[in-house]
């Protein structure tokens, strides 16, 4: 026997009090106490099938030779080794009549064994009863000194704090359990965290990091031979794989795991793996097959008492009835599940299931009944919103419960004809995070205690080897990343402060139509799209005026921006997709509104990759030529940030970050990349192939002597991270990069800009968006001269998450940014236009539409779309820069006049 086979069973041994020495274990042998050591040491880590038989076995030795306390443990592994089998609901009153004897209450060690099951079949049927029974777990444990099944008990409690909506409780809980069983070598307990891990993950829908973490989930029981089959990994993985479209993938696994599941007995897992393939088959249009598994499912739920997946499979099956037309039956079984769902407390799931009542009530005609049923949704949600440790959190909230604030606000519109009240509904959910960043700013940054700074001393490590090793080999690279990932992944768990941004939360309301027109210009109008089926809307408010405008649908406008952008990007004419668009998205909104000259546009969907000053009119004329653009995430963040001025806290002009030599660090590594037309931006994380920009120095020197006295330029080796941070940030009203970006749409927390690395200092090249957020900024404006640095992850009525973001959680009230990969010349043309604009007191957005003017006086009206469109004002853009009170106006005169203009 190995030395790690010892070291597991005498940590069974030890956990459960046995006393008995580790053996080699024969399945020949008939001592009881080594059948239980045996069944001990697979159960502990999750091998409970085969644990189960020894466990039967030794119960009837132990019985035979009269060993009452030792039958009772016997009996009680074998019962939480195939409860699965059994009706739970009776199972639990069994196990609560244990108690009464006194072997129970006299044995500690006996009685935390019975107290594991019992909170185990509990989990189930009734959440709150297993909390309770899970405490008594954690109490009982550490008055034993059991380590490990201390911090199991506290992972299950985190668990059930997911259901409970608690995601701040649940990030503390797991965190904390999944150091203690990694330090403490509990395989079985890290395979169950990863899995439960992902599954969270799923349900917020951030599939692709959930398959990272059930991955490694496989990984680990692949590592242990002996370890059991991660069934609920394999329904996990299924599940987002089914998501992301990888379909016949997930049907393999789905199989594999119903066939394997329905030998074993395993019920419950049965009943998950049924429930996903009915979704899978839905998703996939085979409705009459996913009618039978689901109804599978439901019966093997209602044998067992299964209270929590009957909810489940009940609400996947009424959605099923419900695309199929029958909403008779599709009512039936929303309502069964809605039953069960309040039976088993899970708050998370509550608002879905009372929106898909709501959904169905509304198409039977019950309006009033489906407003009632989504205001209730609504609480729910903003009170799980309250307990969301971390604006990423948040947003992921936000985008799964989307569905219910847009069904609400069509509710409103279409049948409850109230179209401020349908305002006030989407208001709630879009931009929400921002918005109450933005209420509590400045925001602070996370304590940092000791895990905290080994945990980013160890990224800014690994990032450095990902810059600047010789990566040539790429299984290396992958290994590296892998060990990113996992380092991330565990700083991420770390919550953030409760405070100011929960106290936001809750006391946060959003705008409403009268204090927005008193917010707006007499020339501007905000223009709030809602992409839905079958139609979408625009809602238009303007300082006098309040209208909804109704358009086509969802996939037609989307589909049509996609082949659109697929022109743009390729440099080829696309002027009747740019007219289509105009007509679906602007000529109603505008129709009749000849004095409005600003738009301020709330985007959905694609909505926010599209450059709305490209779209043609009827005459013929760019949007451009007759309009001034600016983007915001929700009607609320717009009010808000025209609020948010501090004058006092910007002392210094303007911060330039730029001319990063990206070429000599990595002499010698790789070769860099050469082409004919620079790009700021990059596709992968490959840092040996960094192409220099040498445009962007010449950009920071141009931009720095139009600002005036008191610039501060970060060029050369001085562009570097370490000297960016040092910077009093807070106190510059404008932040300027002329840098390569990376944009990353999976984990957008990797999305970065990219400086130069001081070899004198800890810290790596990246100004990764989780930097970004936790600055203090005072910046009016913030302009991202590089690629892609307003394009992220889209989620839901939160918007795009981006880099543009993290700039706005830092305090930044402008940002300008790119919709694709920016031209290294024509960008610096456009900046240097652009702030001879802004320096001759222009608004922002005004000053940008300029600058793409001259661009197009400069190249013509047939220039490509490309080389101006993808700059685009974010946030509050009709004022013109704050500058500190010694950067006098005849000075800025006297700049521009010396300032040559390029030819």
């Amino acid at each position: 026997m190995t030395s790690y086979a010892r070291t597991l069973i005498l940590t069974a041994l030890i956990n459960f009090g046995l006393g008995a020495s580790a053996a080699i274990f024969s399945t020949q042998i008939e001592d009881p106490l080594r059948l239980l050591e045996e069944a001990d040491r697979l159960a502990w880590i999750e091998n409970r099938d085969k644990a189960g038989p020894l466990y039967e076995r030794a119960e009837r030795l132990f019985a035979q030779a009269g060993n009452e306390r030792n039958t009772l443990a016997a009996r009680i592994g074998k019962i939480q080794a195939g409860y699965q089998s059994q009706y739970l609901p009776d199972l639990a009153e069994r196990l609560a009549e244990e108690l009464e004897g006194p072997i129970l209450r006299d044995d500690a060690q006996l009685r935390l064994r019975w107290l594991v099951t019992r909170a185990e079949v509990a989990m189930e049927i009734d959440p709150p009863a297993a909390q309770q029974v899970w405490e008594e777990v954690r109490k009982t444990a550490a008055e034993l000194g059991h380590q490990a099944w201390e911090a199991r008990a506290q992972g299950r409690l985190g668990y059930i704090a997911f259901f409970q909506g608690d995601i701040y409780k649940t990030q503390e809980l797991m965190r904390e359990a999944l150091y203690a069983a990694q330090s403490l070598g509990d395989v079985g307990a890290q395979i169950w965290y990863l899995t439960s891990i992902g599954g969270g993950l799923g349900e917020l829908e951030l599939h692709d990091q959930s398959l990272k973490f059930v991955d490694e989930a496989f990984r680990l029981a692949e590592a242990h031979p002996d370890a059991g089959f991660p069934y609920r990994a394999l329904a996990v993985k299924a599940r987002s794989l089914g998501e992301l479209k990888h379909r016949s993938e997930a049907r393999k696994l789905l199989d594999k795991g119903l066939k394997e599941l329905h030998a074993l007995n395993r019920r419950l897992d049965e009943s998950w793996c049924l429930t996903l393939s009915g979704r899978l088959s839905a998703s996939e249009g085979n409705l009459r097959f996913a009618i039978a598994q689901l109804e599978a499912a439901r019966k093997l739920c209602e044998e067992g008492g299964f209270h929590h997946t009957l909810a489940w499979s009940m609400f996947e099956l009424a959605r099923v009835y419900r695309d199929q037309g029958d909403l008779q039956k599709a009512e039936e079984r929303a309502r069964l599940a809605l039953t069960a769902m309040r039976k088993v407390q899970d708050k998370y799931h509550l608002p879905q299931h009372l929106a898909l009542l709501a959904e169905l009530a509304a198409r039977r005609g019950r309006f009033r009944e489906a407003d009632q049923l989504l205001e209730q949704a609504g609480d729910v949600t903003e009170a799980m919103l309250a307990n969301v440790p971390s604006t990423f959190g948040k947003t992921s909230l936000i985008g799964t419960m989307s569905a219910i604030y847009v069904g609400h606000f069509v509710l409103a519109v279409e049948y409850l004809k109230d179209k401020r009240r349908a305002f006030e509904i989407l208001e709630r959910a879009r931009g929400r995070a921002a918005a109450d960043i933005i209420r509590s700013h400045p925001f602070r940054s996370r304590t940092s205690d000791e895990r905290t700074k080994t945990l980013e001393k160890e990224i800014s490590q690994l990032q450095t080897r990902l810059q600047f090793g010789d990566l040539s080999n790429r299984q290396v690279r992958d290994q590296l990343l892998d060990q990113l990932w996992r380092s991330k992944e565990q700083l991420n768990s770390i919550p953030e402060p409760r405070t100011p941004f929960q106290e936001s939360t809750i006391h946060g309301r959003p705008v409403s139509v009268s204090e927005l027109q008193k917010t707006l210009r007499p020339d501007e109008a905000l223009l709030e799209y809602v992409l839905s089926e079958p139609a979408s809307y625009c809602i238009v408010v303007t300082p006098e005026a309040f209208d909804m405008v109704i358009l086509a649908g969802r996939r037609r406008i989307e589909a049509l921006i996609d082949t659109y952008l697929s022109h743009v990007r390729s440099l080829t004419p696309g002027r009747e997709l740019s007219q289509q668009l105009y007509r679906l998205l602007l000529r109603a909104p505008l129709a009749g509104r000849r004095k409005i000259k600003r738009l301020t546009i709330v985007p959905d969907g694609k909505l926010h990759l599209l450059p709305f000053d490209s779209l043609i009119d009827s005459g013929g004329q760019y949007a451009l030529e007759n309009h001034t653009f600016s983007v915001v995430p929700s009607a609320t963040v717009y009010h808000l940030l025209n609020g948010s001025v501090d004058k006092a806290r910007c002392r210094l002009p303007f911060l330039g970050v730029g001319g990063v030599p990206y070429g000599e660090q990595n002499a010698g590594t790789a070769n860099p990349v050469s082409a004919s037309i620079l790009l700021r931006g990059i596709s992968d994380l490959d840092f040996s192939r960094l192409p220099p920009l040498p445009g962007s120095q010449e950009e920071i020197t141009a931009v720095s002597r139009i600002v005036g006295d008191g610039s501060v330029s970060l060029v050369g080796s001085n562009a570097s991270k370490a000297t960016f941070l040092s910077q009093d940030l807070s106190g510059f009203a404008v932040l300027h990069f002329a840098v390569h970006a990376v944009s990353d749409a999976t984990f957008p927390d990797r999305s970065s800009l990219v400086l130069w690395r001081d070899p004198n200092s800890e810290l790596d090249g990246l100004l990764q968006e989780r930097d970004i957020r936790y600055l203090d900024l005072g910046a009016d404006l913030v302009v991202l001269s590089a690629c892609d640095t307003s394009v992220g992850r889209l989620q839901g009525q939160e918007g795009m998450i981006s880099l543009v973001r993290a700039f706005f959680y830092a305090g930044a009230r402008t940002v300008v940014a790119s919709l694709w990969e920016a031209s290294d010349a024509a960008t610096k043309e456009l900046m240097s236009n652009f702030y001879r604009h802004l320096m001759a007191g222009q608004e922002k957005a005004v000053a940008l539409r300029k600058a793409k003017l001259d661009l197009m006086q400069k190249f013509g009206s047939d220039a490509p779309v490309f080389h101006w469109a993808g700059a685009v004002a974010y946030g509050e853009g009709n004022s013109p820069v704050r500058l500190p009170a010694q950067v006098r106006a005849q000075e800025r005169r006297l700049l521009l006049r010396e300032t040559p203009t390029r030819k």
